[in-house]
């Protein structure tokens, strides 16, 4: 099975549980999704951040992308996937840059 099914079928699952524990709050929401051109920037995204800095700041990165997102949605500027990915590739292309800057260590 390649990685994006099994993406889909994870965050299909992942978010419906997730719908279901807030249901227990009182508050209905529609299961979030994630689409397979978001969750490969995100992974990347992650996996930049896990390589250049420490490795358990990998999901915490994905975690306050996600509350950017969640942000910029709610003020409507930010609406589809393509944008989404976007702005994550971004983040990824800056953080790279930031590091491809810094002296090697010990120079």
């Amino acid at each position: 099975m390649s990685p994006q099914p099994r993406i889909a079928e994870y965050f299909a699952d992942f978010g419906a549980r997730l719908a279901r524990l807030v249901h227990v709050l009182g508050v209905e929401i529609e299961p979030p999704t994630i689409s397979s051109r978001v969750a490969a920037e995100v992974l990347e995204l992650a996996g930049t951040v896990a390589h250049t800095s420490e490795r358990k700041f990998a999901p915490l990165a994905a975690f306050v992308m996600g509350v950017a997102v969640g942000q910029l949605r709610a003020a409507g500027r930010l609406g589809s996937d393509r944008e989404i990915a976007a702005l994550v590739a971004q983040l990824r292309t800056e953080l790279d840059a930031s590091i491809a800057r810094q002296p090697p260590d010990g120079a």
